[in-house]
């Protein structure tokens, strides 16, 4: 499940340090749902042509300008990022390819 326009974490504009900062950033709420449990995570990025080509996302078969931000969601408290651990880096790598 994906929602366009996410609440933008506090932490998420410090995360961009480019050259555009009046690029608009773009936020996804993504929750990834195995089995019973599920696991929610947020995507930020900025795609524009003057960005520097990402080659990470070229290697995973896609064309992408610009940074990519995720961030794992709290479960008791959905205002503030926790820790990413365990399987969190392959279900992020399966996000961002969708």
């Amino acid at each position: 499940m994906v929602q366009d326009a996410a609440p933008k974490l506090k932490q998420m504009h410090s995360a961009f340090g480019d050259p555009f900062p009046k690029s608009y950033i773009y936020d996804y709420h993504i929750v990834i749902l195995e089995g019973r449990k599920s696991h929610e995570f947020q995507i930020s990025c900025k795609n524009r042509t003057g960005l520097v080509y990402n080659n990470v996302i070229d290697k995973m078969g896609g064309k992408w300008h610009g940074d990519i931000v995720v961030m794992r969601i709290g479960k008791k408290n959905p205002s503030d990022p926790v820790d990413m651990g365990g399987k969190d880096a392959g279900r992020v790598d399966f996000a961002v390819k969708k």
